[in-house]
């Protein structure tokens, strides 16, 4: 093959020349077409003079070991490519060892929670970006999962910005087998917004359940009457009569 020739001819060679061993990556061409990835050795033999008088070259078949590579690379990109869409989506990827978040997948979430490229690359304490109101719970969640007794693996909790806000997670929580010392990974999503939501359906609900039971001990219709921010009237509640 004319590329592993000139790889050989052009740089194994001369580095030989001057440093006595040149060692590699090449290919071999098979009878039947085939490539053949080996790592070559080539030695320069000096004479009792010390001159160069010939060089020699020791192969050794690497197919095995560059299918691993291959597959290994794949795996790899097939991570990178899951965890790309997981950050696409606003999760939120943490490694925690000895209490402390020593790796953060989704940099730009937290980016925008308010923390730097070094409050980012860490290590940052784990009680410090939870909310004061829930480290009791989640400090006794870590402190199991350190002990090897059972903890929740799925929970809501509140997590502060920077600047001070809460913010609702939804997480996920496992440990890392086989790890020394202990590592847990968690993957977490913002659900501050749909809390929201949920509290607002929930009040509106609890105002139609009081005013369902006053209008059933009045004479007449009950209703409620409301005026938005644009001018717009509507009656959130109104009873059955």
């Amino acid at each position: 093959r004319e590329q592993a020739a000139k790889r050989v001819l052009e740089i194994a060679i001369p580095y030989v020349m001057e440093h006595d061993v040149w060692r590699g990556d090449n290919t071999l061409l098979h009878r039947d077409g085939r490539e053949i990835p080996v790592t070559q050795l080539v030695m320069l033999h000096r004479d009792a003079d010390g001159k160069p008088e010939f060089l020699s070259t020791i192969m050794q078949d690497i197919t095995e070991r560059k299918r691993t590579e291959i597959e290994l690379q794949q795996q790899l990109d097939f991570r990178k490519t899951l965890l790309d869409a997981m950050y696409d989506v606003g999760l939120q990827v943490m490694v925690i060892e000895n209490g402390a978040i020593v790796h953060v997948g989704n940099r730009k979430l937290a980016r925008q929670f308010g923390y730097s490229d070094a409050d980012i690359d860490g290590p940052t304490p784990l009680m410090d970006i939870i909310h004061p109101d829930d480290r009791p719970r989640l400090a006794e969640y870590y402190r199991r999962r350190l002990a090897g007794e059972a903890a929740p693996a799925n929970y809501e909790m509140g997590l502060i910005t920077r600047s001070g806000e809460r913010r609702e997670f939804e997480v996920a929580v496992a440990v890392i087998p086989n790890t020394d010392p202990v590592r847990m990974v968690t993957v977490s999503k913002d659900i501050t917004e749909r809390k929201q939501r949920e509290m607002i359906i929930a009040e509106q609900l609890e105002v139609e359940r009081r005013f369902s039971r006053m209008a059933d001990h009045i004479p007449g219709f009950l209703y409620t009457f409301k005026v938005d921010e644009n001018g717009q009237a509507c009656f959130p509640y109104a009873s059955s009569g």
